[in-house]
């Protein structure tokens, strides 16, 4: 149980991250970094959302409710980004 919330985390970490390096490689006019951190957010997405369904079983006992609504909320903003 506390590893999928390790990689969760860090997949977290990962998109904030690249995603903020994608906004100072804009301003400096590096578009290429940018999208490649832009690339390199989507991964961390991709992984947090992956470990986020893994856990559907616990979600189905019923515990964690809010928890898991904040967790579909923001798997659906981190994907519109």
């Amino acid at each position: 149980m506390i590893w999928p919330a390790v990689q969760l985390g860090w997949g977290v970490l990962t998109f904030r991250h690249q995603l903020l390096q994608a906004v100072n490689n804009l301003g400096k006019g590096e578009f290429d970094q940018s999208l490649s951190s832009i690339n390199q957010a989507r991964g961390g997405v991709v992984q947090a959302k992956s470990i986020f369904y893994s856990l559907e079983p616990i979600r189905g006992l019923g515990v964690l409710k809010s928890q898991f609504e904040i967790g579909d909320n923001l798997a659906s903003l981190a994907t519109l980004s």
